[in-house]
């Protein structure tokens, strides 16, 4: 059975509120669903030396994420820091062939643990495997793979984690790839 959820984000003055509730036939990840969130995200005017019109034209970022109401959420945080999402994927195998065939390019991935087929170790070891360059951040509730993950040089960020750390880890493994990408 596919859990599916609705989330809504509502702009208000510095800040983001967001929502989620199970539809019919949902099956829960994760306890606070339904509850509605404030997200304070950092305004991408706030560093202006971490978040140049350079770095922003240049990096693609990849999202890979099973739940889709995150990755509205994970998208709404990218694009806040000046970034555009130029591929989003719900699955392992789905992001590994976009790479393959050209699809997707991206600099970063940012891509959950547990995903159907494959899970995002396997994924991402292979899309590194003709792409080294590319960084992965790991997301996942899973603490048993966090050596694994950091032993394979990704970035590994813990579940659950605020949009605070989320934002400030994208920006730096952003400010850690090789100048030009």
């Amino acid at each position: 059975m596919v859990a599916k959820s609705l989330v809504t984000v509502e702009n208000h003055p510095g800040k983001k509120s967001a929502s989620s509730r199970r539809t019919a036939g949902a099956t829960p990840r994760g306890a606070g669903r339904g509850s509605p969130r404030i997200l304070n995200t950092p305004s991408q005017k706030s560093d202006p030396e971490k978040n140049s019109e350079s770095e922003r034209g240049k990096t693609s970022i990849a999202i890979v994420e099973d739940a889709r109401d995150l990755i509205s959420i994970y998208s709404y945080v990218v694009k806040g820091l000046g970034f555009d999402p130029i591929f989003l994927a719900t699955g392992g195998e789905e992001i590994v062939k976009a790479v393959a065939d050209g699809r997707a390019s991206p600099d970063v991935i940012i891509m959950d643990y547990r995903l159907p087929g494959i899970n995002g170790i396997e994924a991402a070891k292979r899309i590194l495997e003709n792409r080294p360059a590319t960084r992965v951040i790991l997301a996942s509730a899973d603490d048993s793979v966090r050596e694994e993950s950091i032993s394979l040089g990704f970035s590994f960020l813990q579940k659950p984690f605020s949009l605070a750390t989320f934002s400030e880890r994208i920006r730096r493994v952003v400010s850690q790839l090789p100048k030009g990408s």
